[in-house]
C-alpha cells in the first residue's frame, strides 16, 4: 500500500491540500483547503469522538466559532471517525458550529504527520492556514498599498522614513546603519519612494500569507 509522505509543517510552509468529506448540521459536503480562497483556516486534529477529554476542545472551538468568523477565519475539525460517528457526536454535544471531517483512511493525518500509528488515532494538533487570494485580487490589494505608500511618502515624509528605518531594522541591519541608508535615500526622492514601497509591500505580503499557506 502506498502511503502519503509525511511532512513536518513549519511556520510559513504551504499547507498540504486534501479532500475529505465532512458534516455540518447534518449536511455532508466535500472540504478542501482550496475551497476557502482568501480565508484563514483553523485546522485542528483530535483523537476521537465520544471521549471525555476531546469534548473540551471540540465544544470550545464551537463556542468561539462566531468570533473566528468575525475575523474572516473558519474552523475545520478532523479525526479518523466516520461521518455517522461525527453526526451522533455533534448531537451528543448539542450541536457543533463548524464542520467535522472524517479521515477514516488516515491519509490526511499521515500527510500532516499527526497520526499515532500505534493507537491508530490522531494526535492533538492545530494549524492556521491562510489561503491565497486570486492573483487579480492580490494585484489589486498590492497596487493600492503601493499608492498608499506613495501618498504617505509625499504627505508625511518623516513617518515614511521612520517606517523604512523600522523595516530595515527588522531585516537585521543595525539602527545606525539603517538610519544612514534612509538619510541617503531621502536625498533621492524616487529611490526613497521605490525602496519604501518595496519594503511596505513585502511586509504586507507576509501579513497576508500568514503562517501556513494553502493554495
Amino acid at each position: 500500500m502506498n502511503l502519503p509522505k509525511c511532512v513536518m509543517i513549519r511556520f510559513g510552509d504551504k499547507a498540504p491540500n486534501f479532500t475529505l468529506k465532512g458534516i455540518l448540521q447534518g449536511t455532508v459536503s466535500d472540504f478542501t483547503i482550496q475551497s476557502f480562497p482568501g480565508k484563514w483556516l483553523i485546522l485542528f486534529f483530535y483523537p476521537a469522538d465520544f471521549t471525555f477529554i476531546c469534548p473540551t476542545e471540540v465544544a470550545g472551538f464551537s463556542k468561539m466559532a462566531h468570533q473566528f468568523r468575525a475575523e474572516d477565519a473558519l474552523i475545520l475539525g478532523v479525526s479518523v471517525d466516520s461521518l455517522e460517528s461525527h453526526r451522533k457526536w455533534a448531537e451528543e454535544l448539542g450541536g457543533v458550529n463548524y464542520p467535522l471531517l472524517s479521515d477514516e483512511g488516515k491519509t490526511v493525518s499521515r500527510l500532516y504527520d499527526v497520526l499515532d500509528e500505534k493507537e491508530g488515532v490522531c494526535l492533538r494538533g492545530t494549524l492556521a492556514a491562510g489561503s491565497y487570494l486570486s492573483s487579480s485580487a492580490e494585484k489589486d490589494i498590492f497596487d493600492k498599498e503601493l499608492r498608499d505608500a506613495e501618498v504617505l511618502a509625499e504627505k508625511e515624509p518623516y513617518l515614511a522614513a521612520e517606517g523604512l528605518l523600522k523595516a530595515l531594522n527588522q531585516e537585521g541591519l543595525a539602527r545606525e546603519q539603517s538610519y544612514n541608508i534612509v538619510k541617503v535615500l531621502l536625498r533621492q526622492e524616487h529611490a526613497f519612494l521605490r525602496t519604501f514601497q518595496e519594503k511596505s509591500s513585502a511586509s504586507d505580503r507576509r501579513k497576508l500569507t500568514g503562517p501556513s499557506k494553502g493554495h
